[in-house]
């Protein structure tokens, strides 16, 4: 423990600190106003200076380069109603740079080389000194730890712990009282996994996972991910969030949310803003029924990839297009669809549909993607 105060209490912040024990050793738990952390942390990354603790450093991922598009998300992020970040920051403070003056009080030096950031840089970095005090963060402060324990805590911290499953994300929006595209992809896929009627009746995994007896082949998650993409960009969830919970859950609101040249670019953005979601839920019942009726066998085949995420992806991928066209015409009923898979399979571009045709992953969902529309005499708008 640093002895006498190596710096002067004017210059510090005042910590007020809980003591933990384990195995690894004292640590300590606080709480800390979001200006005083991002005082005390520096989030820039440091390129390795070729000595040994920089190369290490850069090797196990301590100091991680920065995503700049994640911290922009996250500064909004903060700003928003009910923001909230309940877990806690990890933090190694150097020796020096603080003092412990009783079982209760901890004063770290108002610096930023004080602590070095083991888990949480990047919300940090959605702070500056900018930032007031009112929004608080639960730290781990370890004292003095050695590069190689930062290292050991990082690493546990960030592949023993388990990560929620994303389908169990999705399945939570059903206790959703905001109106989010998440939510209405929640419900589309929870109402086709029920609807006997419905081509994809009990094929899709909720909460990511499939129950005895079910002949489930989709995860929620993959299956509402691409829906939710033809809404909005998931990337501005927070701020659509905000957003309606500031104008009492009102999404004729959000009209201006994209500009009408932004809007374009996601089919079901205006219908969605316009609360037309029985109208949504018709055009992708129409759409996957029509895929259904004019491949009824190879739809029902789990052997082939047509209801697995290849296929599924690919047929997201190609409804744009078929979309539009269908707008242009006013039709977008179940015949129309057909009419344009038929000609799909009528013209031998599509082959079967087996994984060593359409490998798993983007390029085959691409590959497949393509032959149906060449099959159809389109373009494929997303290459345009």
């Amino acid at each position: 423990m640093p002895n006498p105060l190596p710096f002067r209490k004017e210059d510090a912040i005042k910590v007020p600190i809980l003591s933990v024990k384990q195995p690894i050793g004292t640590f300590y738990i606080a709480t800390i106003g979001a200006k005083d952390a991002a005082d005390i942390c520096s989030a820039e990354w440091r390129h390795a200076d070729f000595d040994t603790r920089d190369e290490l450093e850069e090797y196990i991922g301590i100091q991680r380069p920065l995503n700049k598009k994640r911290i922009e998300e996250i500064k909004k992020y903060v700003k928003t109603w009910d923001a909230t970040f309940p877990n806690s920051i990890i933090l190694a403070v150097r020796p020096d740079y603080y003092f412990i003056e009783s079982e209760s009080t901890m004063y770290i030096k108002r610096d930023s080389h004080s602590t070095n950031i083991i888990d949480g840089q990047h919300r940090l970095a959605g702070f500056d000194s900018e930032s007031g005090n009112d929004f608080q963060l639960i730290v781990a402060l370890f004292p003095e730890l050695e590069l190689e324990e930062q290292a050991y805590i990082f690493s546990v911290v960030n592949t023993k712990m388990t990560r929620i499953n994303p389908s169990l994300s999705q399945d939570l929006y059903a206790f959703a009282t905001l109106d989010t595209p998440e939510k209405l992809a929640h419900n589309i896929a929870r109402d086709f996994n029920r609807d006997i009627a419905n081509p994809w009746y009990d094929k899709i995994k909720m909460l990511g996972h499939r129950d005895a007896g079910s002949s489930a082949v989709l995860s929620q998650s993959t299956f509402t991910r691409e829906i939710i993409a033809y809404i909005y960009n998931p990337k501005r969830a927070y701020e659509i969030r905000d957003f309606l919970h500031r104008t009492t859950n009102n999404r004729s609101t959000l009209s201006t949310f994209y500009s009408e040249n932004e809007a374009e670019r996601f089919i079901f953005w205006k219908p969605y803003v316009d609360g037309k979601d029985k109208y949504i839920y018709s055009v992708l019942k129409n759409y996957f029924a029509a895929v259904k009726e004019v491949y009824s066998q190879e739809w029902d085949d789990a052997h082939q990839i047509l209801t697995k995420t290849t296929g599924y992806s690919a047929l997201m991928h190609v409804l744009v297009n078929v979309y539009r066209l269908g707008l242009s015409k006013k039709d977008l009923s179940q015949d129309f669809f057909v009419s344009l898979f038929v000609k799909a399979k009528s013209s031998n571009k599509v082959k079967n549909f087996i994984s060593t045709n359409y490998n798993p992953g983007k390029v085959g969902e691409k590959k497949l993607s393509d032959d149906f529309l060449n099959g159809m005499e389109l373009i494929n708008e997303n290459e345009t």
